[in-house]
């Protein structure tokens, strides 16, 4: 089940980085994968709005674009992607924040861009202090009924802009593809080859309808095989348990889904996709 966390803003970018590679390690298991009825319809008709059409094999998928080219897709890629949508969708939020803090200080698109790099190589202790504020103000503003630390939400969004080795981050966040090297860092492919993979993550992540679906493995394909899971908060990892897609619901210890915070949620909610 995938849950909303109504008292909470933002996740700590760092742990939910930390959280996704452990997962992936630990529980997947590579094999050819199957999907599901829901989740092809789900992804053709966020491939339409792209312009986009697909044709889904046994194991594999063609996606042609609109320019009547072919992209040929392991299906083990959707799978793979999925376990990196709670971080790209933090990221995705965060940057949105920081542009809505960019635009409450007045900076167009070129000085935000001047900005961002100025906050990431040389930033001052001025800096911090104005962007705490700005960045305060908004959360209170956008979030009033939400019970969290404002001061904690804000200075993550400080250090997202500040620290990129906090997110794993290379390209600076003014750019659109600043997400790419980090998820293909972590999935430890070759971005030549490969870079549609942080594609599908995006999708995921931008996209309420497909974010529901792929919160977990087992909701979207069929017959995949898994290692059991359980987050290292609730108890030590067991290690060497296969789990059948059968044991999934009777098993009221291994991962459940990941949830969504507030500000993501609001971020999805300006979909039209649903």
């Amino acid at each position: 089940m995938n849950l909303i966390e109504p008292n909470l803003i933002l996740k700590d970018l760092n742990e939910v980085l930390f959280y996704a590679k452990e997962r992936f390690a630990k529980e997947f298991i590579m094999q050819e994968v199957k999907l599901n009825d829901a989740f092809k319809l789900a992804f053709r008709k966020y491939l339409r709005t792209k312009g986009n059409s697909v044709l889904f094999l046994e194991y594999t998928t063609v996606v042609i674009n609109k320019n009547n080219q072919h992209i040929y897709i392991a299906n083990q890629w959707f799978v793979i992607a999925s376990y990196f949508v709670d971080f790209c969708t933090e990221m995705l939020t965060y940057r949105a924040l920081f542009e809505k803090i960019c635009k409450r200080m007045g900076l167009n698109s070129i000085r935000m861009k001047k900005y961002t790099l100025h906050l990431r190589s040389n930033p001052t202790s001025q800096d911090k202090i104005q962007f705490l504020q700005v960045a305060e103000k908004l959360l209170k503003e956008e979030f009033a009924d939400v019970e969290d630390d404002y001061k904690k939400v804000a200075s993550y969004l400080w250090i997202f802009v500040s620290d990129y080795s906090w997110w794993s981050g290379s390209k600076t966040v003014d750019r659109q593809d600043f997400y790419v090297s980090p998820l293909l860092n972590q999935l430890k492919v070759v971005n030549a080859s490969s870079e549609y993979l942080a594609t599908i993550v995006n999708s995921y992540a931008s996209v309420l309808s497909l974010r529901v679906l792929v919160d977990n493995v087992l909701k979207f394909t069929i017959g995949l095989r898994t290692n059991a899971y359980i987050p290292r908060k609730f108890t030590d990892y067991v290690s060497g348990d296969v789990m059948q897609e059968s044991d999934y619901e009777s098993n009221n210890t291994e991962f459940k889904g990941i949830s969504i915070s507030a500000a993501s949620l609001e971020r999805f909610q300006g979909d039209t996709i649903k």
